[in-house]
């Protein structure tokens, strides 16, 4: 019943989670991630202008190639995750904080690598290989591995729910 519970909680956090973000006028996910992806560039020396107005994220060369990146990943991944992280930790506010912190600074992270290393490499002419992976680079395939995120940060609270 514990486990019942767990979930029923988790998809309406879910729910609300997903209407807030699909009725606003852009997706906070994306544009943080177009202005991450900007200094994650920036940082990198690349000699590149780069005007990240969300969706797509455009990096112009002083030399004249252009490049336009769609952040094509809606993020509601990125909720899912969320909203099964809150019902773990509701009697204990602080370590729900900190894990979904973790949680979400992980998978912030890997779209940060992803989405700054395709427009390095682009610029670069070095992306016959990452142009493989971006193909992969799938809603379905970022759920599973994001489960697997939170099965490993969250495995000590998952293994009490499945023992009560």
């Amino acid at each position: 019943m514990k486990v019942v519970r767990f979930f029923l909680v988790g998809a309406l956090i879910n729910l609300i989670l997903f209407a807030i973000t699909h009725f606003l006028p852009f997706n906070p996910l994306q544009l943080l991630i177009a202005n991450l992806v900007t200094l994650f560039v920036f940082l990198f020396g690349i000699n590149a202008k780069i005007i990240s107005t969300g969706i797509p994220i455009v990096a112009s060369t002083y030399n004249g190639i252009t490049l336009r990146i769609a952040v094509s990943q809606t993020f509601y991944e990125l909720l899912t995750i969320i909203a099964l992280t809150i019902p773990l930790y509701l009697k204990n506010w602080k370590r729900m904080i900190e894990k979904t912190l973790t949680v979400i600074g992980i998978m912030l992270g890997y779209y940060l690598f992803i989405y700054g290393f395709a427009i390095i490499t682009f610029l670069k002419n070095h992306s016959n290989l990452l142009t493989r992976f971006l193909s992969f680079n799938t809603e379905s395939f970022m759920i599973f591995a994001f489960l697997l995120v939170w099965f490993l940060v969250n495995w000590k609270e998952i293994e009490k729910y499945t023992k009560s």
